[in-house]
């Protein structure tokens, strides 16, 4: 056999003895296992018709899912007109990613009446 599978969980070394025609001999092969970025994100609250600006951290780059335009590396927009949920991966220097969900909630615009009345002067 060639060749092994290994999952380790953090950094492992594994020692490897390989036997020909009565010789052998080992070497070491290491693992590195690198963190997943840890990804955060506000979740706004917005009046219906507003901007809801997105900040994410934890990461290098990020791409931000359908509805949410890239503003800057952390930034993102979104107008959403009810009550949205957008992800956004993160990915590390290493490599890495993880993603965080954002929830915009949306408070609807309150209805204002008033009347107009006509009176006299004085009255």
């Amino acid at each position: 056999m060639n060749t092994a599978n290994a999952s380790p969980l953090t950094t492992t070394s594994y020692t490897v003895t390989g036997t020909a025609t009565g010789c052998s001999n080992t070497a070491v092969a290491t693992v590195t296992v690198n963190p997943l970025p840890i990804v955060t994100v506000n979740s706004p609250t917005i009046c219906n018709g507003q901007v809801a600006a997105l900040t994410a951290g934890g990461a290098s780059t990020y791409t931000w899912s359908a509805g949410a335009s890239s503003t800057g590396v952390t930034t993102a927009d979104a107008i959403p007109t009810t009550t949205t949920s957008y992800t956004v991966t993160g990915t590390s220097a290493a490599g890495c990613t993880a993603t965080a969900v954002a929830t915009v909630t949306v408070t609807p615009i309150p209805t204002i009446t008033v009347s107009s009345p006509t009176i006299c002067i004085g009255a």
